[in-house]
């Protein structure tokens, strides 16, 4: 059986990043969007826009190659998109050009890269077996209990190697197995970090 391995982008940047319409306007219509209650792929006012700005924690330069972030929107470089799309990910997302990297002062953040959002409308919950469930307590201000499974793994008969999720606590995630986690890390990304399943629930706590 093939071992999970779990891909969070930048641990300390999610609840501080931010996806915008523009450099002084927040997500707009389309963040309404709630797959599985309105149609799918999102039409009319809950399209994706062509072009999003990505608001980060940072006044200078930033490099990554992977972000999760709100809305089921995974800011991806070009590369890793590229990559994504060789290893099977090819549908079920819109996709959308970030025009910039932007500071929380709207000032624009140098990068190396070329960056993209995608929105994801349908995920992979059902080709993969969530066992032996384990609660637990997140720190902070408001403690939250979160669901973790340390021996998730894929369900027979799956031909996938990447997984997209929906479930609420792997939700700015990706999953996959050790033969992509090894792909990934002689391609150099950065970000994103990566855990194996049993190392999920210390990493994900702190």
């Amino acid at each position: 059986m093939a071992q999970m391995v779990i891909a969070f982008g930048q641990l300390n940047w999610p609840s501080m990043a931010g996806i915008k319409d523009s450099p002084s306007e927040y997500a707009g219509e389309w963040s309404l969007y709630i797959p599985g209650y309105h149609t799918q792929p999102p039409t009319g006012e809950y399209s994706l826009p062509k072009e999003l700005y990505l608001e980060v924690p940072a006044n200078n330069r930033v490099s990554f190659d992977f972000l999760g972030s709100a809305h089921r929107v995974k800011i991806v470089s070009e590369s890793l998109l590229q990559f994504l799309v060789e290893h099977g990910i090819t549908s079920n997302y819109e996709i959308a050009a970030i025009g910039n990297v932007i500071s929380r002062k709207g000032k624009v953040i140098e990068t190396p890269k070329k960056y993209f959002a995608l929105r994801f409308y349908a995920f992979d919950d059902d080709l993969l077996d969530f066992q032996d469930e384990v609660v637990v307590e997140g720190k902070g201000h408001f403690v939250t209990k979160f669901s973790i499974y340390p021996n998730m793994s894929i369900k027979e008969g799956v031909d996938k190697r990447i997984f997209v999720p929906d479930h609420p606590t792997f939700s700015e995630t990706l999953i996959f197995t050790e033969e992509i986690k090894h792909s990934i890390e002689e391609k150099g990304f950065i970000g994103p970090e990566i855990y194996a399943m049993t190392e999920f629930q210390a990493a994900f706590i702190d």
